[in-house]
């Protein structure tokens, strides 16, 4: 399952996409989105969603109170352009090895735009 971050809402089960809505989203275009895959770098570069709005922010670059501009920092050359994207995007799709449901106020939820 991935986490889908749009608009705020107090309904867990509308940050949870299964593959098939996500294969929606890639197809329709009407949406735009940047997904996030917060797993360590050598798991990206050994599989990823090939796609162009796809980047990799390890987890390990992920902390509590850590701000954009330092995560960009520790972002390989080659996502920093996308990176910015994420504030213009409607939708920021985030995933990483583990989450298996929405629990706010964690590394991997609490990136803003």
């Amino acid at each position: 399952y991935l986490f889908i971050k749009d608009e705020p809402n107090e309904d867990e089960s509308r940050y949870i996409i299964d593959p098939m809505r996500l294969y929606s989203i890639f197809t329709e275009k009407a949406t735009t989105f940047l997904l996030l895959d917060a797993r360590p770098s050598a798991d990206y570069k050994a599989s990823h969603i090939k796609h162009p709005s796809s980047i990799n922010v390890p987890g390990e670059a992920l902390s509590k109170g850590i701000t954009v501009k330092s995560i960009e920092r520790q972002l390989h050359i080659e996502y920093r352009g996308q990176w910015g994207r994420r504030t213009g995007s409607d939708m920021l799709i985030l995933y990483d090895w583990s989450s298996d449901e929405f629990v706010p106020n964690t590394p991997l939820t609490g990136i803003n735009y």
